[in-house]
């Protein structure tokens, strides 16, 4: 559990860099950028070891799709979001309270993947 919790914070964080150094030369973007999905997977899992929701091995691939939202959506921001919005901390924010409702919603109502 400890490896996977690891990994699922340093490889997007590590696949994050390009648009977050983008977004520091053209906009100034913020130093949260690389790290947005990281509230959203502390939520999981902590809901996972609570106990809410189910609890088999198959839905630890929770996990990699909020990992995987978590760097479409930092890029959609730098690519898209920025230039229509200029305050890249608000929609930083916004897209973080986002991501963990959606860690909620899968965490709630995930059908039980067979392991």
């Amino acid at each position: 559990m400890i490896f996977l919790i690891t990994v699922l914070i340093i490889v997007p964080a590590v696949l994050d860099t390009p648009a977050w150094l983008y977004a520091r030369r053209h906009r100034g973007g913020t130093a949260f950028l690389p790290w947005l999905a990281v509230p959203a997977l502390c939520l999981w899992s902590g809901l996972m070891v609570l106990g809410v929701g189910r609890s088999t091995l198959g839905n630890f691939e929770e996990g990699i799709w909020i990992v995987g939202l978590g760097v479409f959506l930092v890029y959609l921001q730098v690519f898209a979001l920025d230039r229509v919005w200029k305050r890249p901390r608000r929609t930083s924010a916004m897209l973080a309270v986002a991501l963990c409702i959606v860690a909620v919603i899968l965490r709630l109502y995930m059908p039980p993947l067979p392991e």
